[in-house]
């Protein structure tokens, strides 16, 4: 997938990019903590601003779009996820894009 595309369906989506950047913001705290962190981490059921009916779909679309991959666990661990390469391209160059447009209404209101 070409991140362009991925980025604007996520900026179209705004329940897709809730979703990865929650899983991205875990793989970073569990990164810190963790010395031997694989990436893979357990499902999120809910999450504030995505309807959990909905839950479901959004992974699926994650997934589908070559954001998230997942696996298969044990009965203990149920699926698991991991952020894929892509997905963090993507993440930072939306957060790119973001401070720039700030840089550019700070200096706008400026002058």
């Amino acid at each position: 997938m070409i991140i362009d595309s991925a980025s604007t369906i996520l900026r179209a989506n705004p329940q897709y990019l809730l979703l990865l950047s929650a899983y991205r913001e875990n793989d970073d705290r569990e990164r810190a903590s963790q010395e031997n962190f694989d990436g893979w981490q357990s499902r999120i059921n809910s999450l504030d601003g995505i309807d959990p009916a909905l839950m479901c779909r959004v992974h699926g679309k994650l997934i589908s779009l070559g954001l998230l991959k997942f696996e298969l666990g044990d009965r203990m661990q149920g699926i698991r996820y991991l952020l894929s390469n892509e997905a963090r391209r993507v993440l930072s160059q939306l957060e790119q894009s973001t401070e720039e447009t700030v840089e550019e209404d700070d200096y706008e209101e400026a002058a």
